[in-house]
């Protein structure tokens, strides 16, 4: 099989913050050291990076559905999901689309967060169903496509099987990483790689790259 375009969707860490070519976390331009970027290089491909900073999961869903029309079995999706507490909403007025977390600095974040509860379960599921509309709807599209987590707890819960609407995920379709984490802290506790933020750097992207490459050629 023959890819012509890979498109990565995901968060800051997708779009590559803090690598050497994407320093800052309002960096214009994506980075083409990320692991979707190396990947599309290694299968001689364009890129298009449709990850942005602090996403929340039903962001890149939402993002994935409106790429739907554009995207053919001849390209490559690539998703990275994350933290399951964010959580996108369409403002009013010209603030449009926004994803909140319970670190951000907004009023509107501090008011959500403040009644909204903060289980992990329940964040979880919601994700889950973001996850299985989006495999499904690539899936009926015959759009080959890679899923990974960056989060421990997502990637453990799928692996447990224990959710209903894990046991409908096509678990072919997905990497997973040793002792169940997600790519963060297997970056931190399997390669032994040093950083402060929870922005793997340039080796792990690398590593990831090779792994993907080699499920696409299996």
């Amino acid at each position: 099989m023959t890819y012509k375009r890979v498109f990565a969707f995901g968060d800051s860490v997708t779009y590559g913050h803090e690598l050497s070519d994407c320093p800052t976390n309002t960096y214009p331009t994506p980075s083409n050291l990320s692991y979707g970027a190396l990947v599309a290089n290694g299968l001689s491909a364009e890129y298009h990076c449709h990850a942005m900073g602090s996403y929340a999961n039903n962001a890149i869903s939402r993002r994935i559905i409106e790429s739907l029309p554009m995207l053919t079995h001849n390209d490559m999706v690539l998703v990275m999901w994350t933290f399951t507490i964010r959580h996108e909403l369409l403002l009013q007025g010209d603030a449009g689309w926004c994803s909140l977390s319970p670190q951000g600095t907004m009023p509107i974040e501090k008011e959500y967060f403040k009644y909204i509860d903060i289980a992990p379960h329940y964040h979880i599921g919601k994700t889950l169903k973001e996850i299985y509309i989006s495999q499904q709807l690539l899936t009926a599209a015959s759009i080959p496509h890679i899923f990974v987590s960056s989060v421990t707890d997502l990637s453990q819960e799928i692996q447990s099987q224990k959710n209903l609407l894990s046991t409908k995920l096509d678990l072919d379709k997905w990497i997973f990483f040793d002792k169940g984490f997600g790519f963060v802290d297997w970056a931190k506790h399997v390669l032994n790689l040093q950083f402060s933020s929870r922005h793997p750097p340039e080796t792990a992207h690398q590593t990831l790259a090779k792994k993907i490459l080699t499920k696409i050629y299996e």
